[in-house]
């Protein structure tokens, strides 16, 4: 399904073309707000792992202000039946607005799946850890336009209150809409420390916004305090999905996240498709 992108980019749905495989596109790029003109972005157009009654997962995408995906593409996703009802999220809060900048779900060793959780609540108490142990001055984000110690961030009282007032009126209410639609028990939900800026932006690359390949994750390097020799937050990622059993690739996405965005607003994959009947 070609992307309503920029038409630079048009050739790409056309390089994957085999056999048993084709391409089509759907829909006509439209005027949007400037704060939502990535909307329709495939970014924003994701689907979980198979989960009860949808062996083929379920679409889920996100919507701000009223703006939601293109009504054609999601008609045309509607219509196919296997993956919906698909299920809009909110985020309105971010400043390029892509779904997946706030979740992702990557396997577990059992054969189920973690769903990762941006988290401005964990980000901030990560922060305060790290004051608490003594490393006030440690550089996070470091070389990066956002670069700040651990307690400049703290010290700035302004955007502390922000991050919490985030996962209170914005983060916990899209996890428990999850939780309910995808039916993900509390033990299968991975909160990921992050910090979010005045407009939406996040402080550090964003851990969430990742690329999963077989059971092998790229993720963006956070660029994290180093504390006896480790960089911080790579710690903290491995720790936390330390139960799944996959391998954790960290690779340098500097570039995109000073365009405000992260390791999968810039990557493809090629998959390969299932033989499977339904």
């Amino acid at each position: 399904l070609e992307g309503i992108r920029d038409p630079n980019l048009d050739g790409f749905a056309r390089s994957l073309l085999q056999p048993d495989t084709g391409w089509f596109s759907v829909a006509e790029p439209r005027e949007l707000p400037p704060e939502d003109a990535w909307i329709d972005w495939y970014g924003n157009l994701e689907v979980t792992p198979p989960l009860p009654d949808y062996p083929w997962g379920r679409i889920y995408y996100g919507t701000a202000d009223g703006v939601s995906m293109h009504p054609d593409i999601l008609e045309f996703l509607e219509a196919q039946e296997l993956q919906s009802p698909t299920v809009a999220i909110d985020t309105a809060w971010l400043h390029i607005r892509p779904v997946a900048e706030v979740v992702s779900f990557v396997p577990h060793q059992d054969g189920g799946f973690l769903m990762l959780v941006t988290s401005p609540e964990a980000g901030v108490q990560l922060l305060r850890d790290l004051e608490r142990r003594g490393f006030g001055d440690a550089v996070m984000s470091r070389g990066l336009s956002t670069e700040r110690t651990v307690r400049e961030f703290l010290e700035d009282t302004d955007t502390i209150a922000r991050n919490l007032q985030l996962q209170q009126q914005r983060v916990n209410p899209i996890v428990a809409q999850l939780q309910r639609e995808f039916r993900v028990p509390d033990d299968r939900v991975v909160f990921v420390p992050g910090v979010y800026g005045e407009i939406g932006d996040s402080l550090w690359p964003n851990l969430v916004n990742l690329v999963v390949l077989g059971d092998r994750l790229l993720v963006s390097d956070p660029q994290g305090a180093i504390v006896g020799g480790q960089d911080v937050l790579k710690a903290e990622f491995r720790r936390l999905l330390s139960s799944a059993g996959g391998r954790v690739s960290f690779i340098d996405d500097a570039q995109y996240h000073e365009m405000k965005g992260n390791l999968h607003c810039a990557t493809n994959a090629r998959r390969q498709g299932s033989s499977r009947s339904f």
